[in-house]
C-alpha cells in the first residue's frame, strides 16, 4: 500500500498571533496484527506554549439496519510523545504495534463494517488541539508454513481401510 501523508497548521489566536505545524507521515495504509506502525512527525511549534504530541489507535464499528446507522468507537492504545519547547522545531517518530488480539478490517459489508484510524494530535494549553486522522487496514496476521497451526496430515481419499 502507498505511503500516508497529511499536513496541518493551527495558527493560535489567544494572547498570540503564532502558529503550530505538524507534517504527520507513516509508510503504508495496510498493516497486519501484531505489525508496527511507524510514524513520524515533522513539528514547528512558532508558538510560546510547549506542546506535546499524543497518539491514538481507535477502532470504529458501524451498524446499518433498516436506514439507520449506529456507531461505536473503541480506543485501542493511546501514546505519548515528547514534548516540544516554544519556538522549537523537531522530528518525532513512535513506533505503534496493532494489538495481536484485535478483529481485521471490514470494508465491504452492507450490515457491518470495522475501521480503522490513527489519530495524531497536539495537545496545546489553552488552545484547541490541532488533530489528524489516517486511515488503516487491518490484515490477519502473517501465516508462514513455519507458524501454521494445521498438523501436516496424509489423507487418501477414497481408499479402503
Amino acid at each position: 500500500m502507498i505511503p500516508q501523508h497529511r499536513y496541518k497548521e493551527k495558527k493560535l489566536k489567544f494572547f498570540t498571533s503564532a502558529s503550530v505545524v505538524m507534517d504527520v507521515y507513516t509508510e503504508k495504509m495496510g498493516f497486519h496484527l501484531g505489525e508496527e506502525i511507524k510514524v513520524k512527525i515533522d513539528i514547528v511549534n512558532n508558538s510560546s506554549r510547549t506542546v506535546k504530541p499524543k497518539f491514538t489507535l481507535y477502532q470504529k464499528q458501524s451498524f446499518f439496519a433498516s436506514k439507520k446507522r449506529k456507531v461505536h468507537t473503541k480506543v485501542l492504545l493511546k501514546e505519548k510523545g515528547d514534548r516540544i519547547d516554544p519556538s522549537a522545531e523537531q522530528s518525532v517518530t513512535k513506533v505503534l504495534n496493532v494489538p495481536a488480539d484485535t478483529c481485521v478490517s471490514i470494508l465491504n459489508c452492507r450490515v457491518l463494517k470495522v475501521e480503522y484510524r490513527l489519530k495524531v494530535y497536539l495537545d496545546i494549553k489553552f488552545a484547541r488541539d490541532p488533530q489528524i486522522k489516517l486511515p488503516l487496514v487491518i490484515f490477519p496476521a502473517y501465516v508462514t508454513r513455519e507458524n501454521q497451526d494445521v498438523a501436516n496430515t496424509e489423507m487418501v481419499i477414497g481408499s479402503k481401510s
